[in-house]
């Protein structure tokens, strides 16, 4: 990333030079990275679901470097399937699940999610 910088009277100009798109929102000190646009992951991830604790929905975000068969599937602590969220063929990049649990019972679930790399899997915990 270049930072170029040039001043006109009392006005700084500043301009970014860079591969990733950037966002400048008023009365922020730096730039903010567009996520998700114009990025593809490095390898295959599963995020920690967002927010967690939750009630009544969370959002599950994971990264594929490449178009792949995946699986993201629930599952309580007993290894009971709860939900199937997604199961087939998504392109590469960053993909978000957002997960309604209003009908199920506050505790521990786990999700996960299931790549040609393997498997991987985070706890989220309902709380009602």
């Amino acid at each position: 990333m270049a930072t170029l910088r040039s001043t006109e009277g009392s006005t700084v100009f500043v301009w970014i030079v860079t591969l990733r798109p950037y966002a400048w929102y008023e009365n922020d000190p730096a730039p903010t990275p567009i996520e998700g646009v114009g990025d593809l992951p490095g390898g295959y991830l599963l995020s920690a679901p967002y927010p967690n604790p939750f009630n009544p929905s969370t959002t599950i975000r994971f990264g594929l470097p490449e178009s792949a068969l995946v699986r993201l599937v629930v599952y309580d602590v007993l290894g009971r399937q709860v939900l199937v969220l997604v199961d087939g063929t998504r392109a590469a990049g960053t993909h978000e699940v957002v997960f309604e649990a209003g009908n199920l019972p506050s505790g521990t679930y786990l999700v996960q999610l299931v790549t040609p790399a393997g498997s991987f899997v985070k706890t989220m915990q309902l709380v009602k």
